[in-house]
């Protein structure tokens, strides 16, 4: 798979991530916001997604370029991405690729996250 650029980041990640976003907002009815972490990759920051997020009414949190990852979900993510390229047949399409994903999201252990989780700073 090539490199992803910030039109194909605002289409195929940032308008599928819109719907759950919206499912999230509609479930707290306003009580709380839903807030996006994302981190400082030159396609997070780019014209087109940044336009694309204030447009849809997203809520960044301002996350500063040179922080530690403290964000649990990079570290599963690190996990899925090993157990992906490991694969014996790789995923060469976004299709294939939206399926490998979920089938390593549900193969992840609650043992595997808390040893993600333990392994970060108190």
């Amino acid at each position: 798979m090539g490199n992803i650029t910030s039109k194909s980041y605002t289409k195929d990640v940032l308008s599928v991530l819109k719907i759950y976003w919206d499912q999230m907002q509609q479930a707290l009815d306003g009580e709380k916001d839903v807030i996006m972490m994302q981190d400082n990759a030159l396609v997070h920051k780019r014209r087109v997604p940044m336009a694309w997020l204030n447009e849809n009414e997203f809520i960044l949190m301002n996350w500063p370029p040179t922080s530690p990852d403290l964000n649990l979900i990079e570290n599963i993510w690190a996990i899925i991405k090993h157990c992906i390229f490991h694969q014996a047949q790789r995923p060469t399409i976004v299709p294939q690729m939206q399926l490998a994903v979920e089938e390593e999201w549900v193969q992840l252990t609650q043992a595997e996250i808390n040893c993600v989780k333990s392994t970060m700073l108190d």
